[in-house]
C-alpha cells in the first residue's frame, strides 16, 4: 500500500506511534488540491476522520511526485463518503518504485485504508484516474463506490487479520483490471457479486496468493 507520508501533505491528523494521543478531523464540501504527498491522512489508534462530499485532486503524471488522495491508516477509523478523488499516481520515470509487484513496489491510491479501527465505512465515492482506485484492508463496509479509468486496478484488497470482504454494490469501468485480491497474510474470502464491471482491458479479478494462504472470490464474472 501507500508509503508513509512525506512533506507536502495537505491535511494530516494523529500519529502512527503507539501510545500517542488520538486526533480527529471533520472535513466536508471542500476542495483539496496542489498537495505533493497525501491530500488527507488520519493516523493512529483512536483517531477518527469524517471525510464527506469533498473533491480531492492529485497532480496526476504531470505533477512529478507520487501522491495518495485520502488515507485512514494505522488504527484510525472513520467515514469516507461521497468524495470525488482523482489524479493520484506514481509519475512516469520512477518505475523501480511503483508498479504491480506487491512485494517490491508501491501502489498509490485515490483512497487507502489499512489496519483500521472499528466502524470504518468507505462508500459512494467516485475514483477517477488514480493508480489504484481503492486500496483497502480491515474496512468494515465498502459500498457503492464507482471506480473509473484507474491505471492498475479499481479496487485492491489486502487481508490482514480478517480476510473477509463483501463489496456492497458499486462499479469498476475502464483503466486496468477490476479487483486485486492479495492473500499474503491470511486466507481471504471476497464477495464481489454485487459489483459491476465494464470495459476492462485487464482481468475482472486477479488473485495473488503467497505463504500458503489462499483466496476465494464469490461472484466473479
Amino acid at each position: 500500500m501507500a508509503q508513509c507520508p512525506r512533506s507536502g501533505t495537505a491535511f494530516s491528523v494523529g500519529e502512527s506511534t503507539p501510545g500517542r494521543p488520538p486526533a480527529s478531523l471533520s472535513i466536508h464540501h471542500s476542495e483539496v488540491t496542489n498537495y505533493q504527498s497525501v491530500g488527507i491522512i488520519v493516523l493512529g489508534a483512536g483517531s477518527r476522520g469524517d471525510i464527506t462530499h469533498n473533491t480531492v485532486a492529485g497532480p496526476g503524471h504531470a505533477g512529478g511526485v507520487p501522491t495518495d488522495g485520502i488515507e485512514i491508516v494505522a488504527g484510525a477509523a472513520g467515514i469516507i463518503d461521497h468524495n470525488t478523488v482523482s489524479g493520484n499516481v506514481c509519475p512516469v520515470g520512477i518505475p523501480e518504485d511503483c508498479g504491480t509487484d506487491f512485494f517490491t513496489q508501491l501502489q498509490h491510491a485515490g483512497i487507502a485504508g489499512g489496519g483500521n479501527g472499528p466502524g470504518t465505512v468507505i462508500s459512494h465515492n467516485l475514483l477517477i484516474g488514480n493508480q489504484m482506485g481503492l486500496f483497502l484492508s480491515e474496512v468494515d463496509e465498502i459500498a457503492d463506490n464507482v471506480m473509473v479509468d484507474n491505471d492498475y486496478f479499481g479496487l485492491g484488497l489486502v487481508g490482514v487479520d480478517d480476510g473477509a470482504f463483501t463489496i456492497k454494490g458499486g462499479k469498476i469501468t475502464g483503466g486496468g483490471g477490476g479487483v486485486w485480491v492479495t492473500a499474503v497474510l491470511t486466507d481471504m474470502i471476497v464477495d464481489v457479486s454485487k459489483l459491476r464491471f465494464s470495459d476492462l482491458p485487464g482481468p475482472a479479478v486477479e488473485i495473488l496468493e503467497d505463504g500458503g494462504f489462499t483466496a476465494t472470490v464469490i461472484g466473479a464474472p
